[in-house]
């Protein structure tokens, strides 16, 4: 490692240096895709302090499914009608959107799909004059503050369960208000290396500040009463968010974003596919277990999606069927774990996924090898 990470130094003491400067085309355009992964157990990254010339090895993230975003002429989207100053739409894989324009000093936010928690259905939100996402021209050490007013209405039925459960039985919606507002800082810049490609890139630090206030709305009646903005809170996800974006000269979006949980740590990062290497990844949305790397070195990651709240295990067994060792998890909601298989010898091995009352729900193949 140690020896990895000096050929890595040098090539970045032997780069240009150059400090990259947010422009225009880092907008991204119709026609554009956007292919990205998410680590959701990044607990090998740390946050440097800011400063000019640094290096950040980011080089240990995994995600085993491939994520993308089309950018679209606004005209295409479901949403139009409620955006007419739009220009662009970026469309996810699962069907969320997301409203933008652009102009001379950047690109703005005017609304988006939201997913709050656990919610099934996604609810269409609105910044008022839009949410300035980012900045043409911005460099290093620059800032600025900018607000908005986000506004969400949501349907009684499309609320978690333990949310719902909080209203009076007459209250058929509820509308999350916010005074967002943002601090943006490009903090830093330096060289990124990420699983794919290294990059020469900016950082820029953004924190927000919801103040959030609920109303909530009973049947067909058009009056709105003040509810209790600790729920709103609760949904948004806590007051206060920060996250850093790395961006580079002439590539579209973010190279990375890491996302700070409420102590400070990362949460989980998302980071740019390599468009010549994205064959190599998932694209089944429908999957509720992921195993990866596979083959793995020693170090395993088990990615749970699509499940039902409840305890599941997993079981891993032998070429031969038999059961080698168990592990069981509580799941309420997506969720990444690390598995020690270095005790495994070299080989081949299945492992199978069964609910609380002991049903396999699927059985899949991984292969273990030695260093």
């Amino acid at each position: 490692m140690k020896g990895f990470l000096s050929i890595c130094c040098l090539l970045y003491a032997l780069s240009s240096h150059a400090q990259p400067v947010l422009s225009p085309g880092n907008f991204p355009d119709p026609g554009d895709t956007l292919f990205y992964l998410t680590d959701y157990l990044p607990d090998r990254i740390a946050v440097a302090a800011p400063g000019p010339k640094q290096f950040w090895n980011f080089s240990q993230l995994d995600a085993p499914v491939l994520e993308y975003t089309l950018v679209e002429p606004a005209a295409s989207g479901q949403m139009t009608a409620s955006f007419p100053n739009a220009e662009i739409v970026l469309q996810s894989k699962d069907g969320a959107e997301s409203y933008y324009y652009l102009d001379n000093a950047g690109i703005y936010l005017l609304g988006r799909s939201e997913s709050f928690q656990d919610m099934k259905v996604k609810a269409m939100s609105r910044f008022d004059q839009g949410l300035l996402e980012l900045v043409a021209g911005m460099e290093y050490d620059d800032d600025l503050d900018v607000e908005a007013m986000y506004d969400c209405q949501i349907e009684r039925n499309e609320l978690p369960s333990e949310v719902a459960d909080q209203l009076d039985h007459t209250v058929e919606r509820i509308r999350l208000q916010a005074q967002l507002a943002r601090r943006v800082t490009a903090d830093a810049w330096g060289n990124l290396l990420i699983p794919g490609g290294q990059y020469d890139v900016l950082r820029v630090r953004i924190d927000d500040v919801c103040d959030v206030s609920v109303e909530t709305q009973e049947g067909s009646s058009a009056d709105w009463k003040a509810g209790d903005a600790a729920m709103g809170e609760e949904l948004l996800g806590g007051k206060f968010k920060s996250y850093y974006r790395y961006y580079a000269k002439g590539i579209k979006g973010e190279v990375a974003t890491l996302y700070l949980d409420p102590n400070g740590d990362v949460d989980r990062v998302t980071f740019r596919a390599n468009p010549r290497d994205i064959e190599h990844y998932q694209t089944d949305p429908n999957q509720i277990i992921y195993a990866f790397p596979n083959p793995s070195y020693g170090s395993l990651r088990l990615r749970f999606d699509n499940l039902e709240p409840g305890e599941y295990s997993v079981r891993f067994y032998n070429i031969l069927g038999k059961q080698l060792f168990e592990q069981s998890y509580q799941i309420d909601a997506a969720k990444t774990v690390r598995v020690d298989v270095s005790g495994l010898q070299k080989g081949a091995y299945l492992y199978a996924l069964l609910d609380e009352r002991g049903n396999k729900l699927v059985t899949k193949r991984i292969v273990v090898l030695k260093r």
